[in-house]
């Protein structure tokens, strides 16, 4: 796929697209577009089914209706027999606090791709440990896009204080 897939198609329809024993893999040029309404599966548009989805392009997140998300929401915006790559870019909607604890990332569970909104929560658990100081570190020892935090586009020493200053201000 190298168009626009979007699974509630209007803005601010919440819908899901099934994969039905199929596979489909997204070229870098695809963009998903989640429309979020809620933190239950019914409230935000989502891919599941029993196929295997190949991630790569943007993900293009909205909140839609008003609604304002907490802190420390996570969203599980794909569910698959498999998921491989990640999505290359990330476009989140600002909202509310997402400002004082983001930026939102995904994180990549083999099966799932969970949207994330506290910056510090590194392993998408829901609780902030050792697990996601490690997790951030070895992003940022294998040069990961994704341990840049700070958004400037090179892996620094602000990165780190960036981490280390969400960590302690918590999720909250």
């Amino acid at each position: 796929v190298r168009g626009t897939i979007s699974p509630g198609v209007a803005p601010g329809d919440v819908s899901r697209i099934a994969l039905q024993s199929a596979s489909i893999s997204l070229e870098h040029e695809a963009r998903v577009e989640i429309d979020i309404a809620g933190v239950l599966p019914a409230a935000h548009d989502r891919i599941t089914g029993n196929g295997g989805l190949g991630l790569d392009g943007t993900l293009r997140v909205r909140f839609a209706d008003g609604y304002t998300p907490a802190a420390t929401d996570r969203y599980e915006i794909v569910r698959a027999t498999s998921v491989d790559g990640a999505f290359a870019a990330l476009d989140v909607a600002p909202a509310g606090p997402i400002g004082d604890v983001g930026p939102a990332h995904v994180v990549y569970t083999g099966d799932a791709a969970v949207l994330v909104l506290c910056a510090a929560d590194r392993d998408g658990d829901g609780e902030l440990t050792i697990f996601d100081f490690l997790e951030f570190q070895n992003r940022f020892d294998a040069g990961d896009a994704r341990a840049d935090l700070d958004g400037d586009g090179r892996l620094t020493l602000f990165d780190f204080l960036f981490f280390q200053n969400r960590f302690d201000a918590g999720c909250e």
